[in-house]
């Protein structure tokens, strides 16, 4: 028998296929230092990577951590997630001027005290979330600096700027008759 062909011809709509958007994130280091039982300080050290992964609209997201302590086999954790792609915001960081108080006392026994409190804050904007960092150290004579690092999380409003509306100036001109009978004007100026 001869061969037999057979051709089938199939429309499609055509759809553009996008690239795969492969982002590495810098890999992180972490240390960990603990005392043991017996008073030892033991490090853990702990590196993460992190390789996003974007095609349409999933993103997948691969997370490498690799956990070295003290006389022991490195441990990795590899953990792949899939979740919706959202176009991400880049990060905003204000870091507002360093702000310096000096509060000054009087101890029981008449001596004159100072405090010195440094005051920064760092604003980190990402989507509608707004991570706040105050830095506050206290510095008092013959002591230690005390450092206290807050932070707090809260939903980023967008600061409206202050709105200064001036009004006109309003003009008014007062004329009072002196008591020698000569007129005396007195010019009022006022600006709402």
């Amino acid at each position: 028998m001869q061969p037999e062909t057979t051709v089938t011809v199939e429309e499609l709509p055509f759809e553009e296929e996008k690239p795969e958007e492969i982002q590495e994130l810098p890999e992180e280091i972490r240390v960990v230092e603990t005392i043991t039982e017996d008073g030892k300080p033991k490090k853990k050290k702990i590196r993460t990577r992190v390789i996003k992964k974007v095609k349409g609209d999933k993103q997948e997201v691969t997370k490498i951590e690799t956990v070295e302590e003290d006389d022991m086999q490195p441990e990795t954790t590899v953990t792949v997630e899939e979740l919706p792609f959202e176009e991400e915001k880049p990060e905003e960081i204000q870091e507002l001027p360093e702000e310096v108080r000096v509060v000054e006392t009087i101890t029981e026994d008449g001596k004159p005290k100072k405090k010195k409190i440094r005051t920064r804050v760092i604003k980190k904007v990402k989507g509608d979330k707004q991570e706040v960092t105050k830095i506050e150290t206290v510095e008092e004579d013959d002591m230690q600096p005390e450092t206290t690092v807050t932070v707090e999380e809260l939903p980023f409003e967008e600061e409206k700027p202050e709105e200064i509306q001036e009004l006109p100036e309003e003009v008014r001109v007062v004329e009072t008759i002196k008591e020698d009978g000569k007129p005396k004007k007195k010019k009022i100026r006022t600006r709402g």
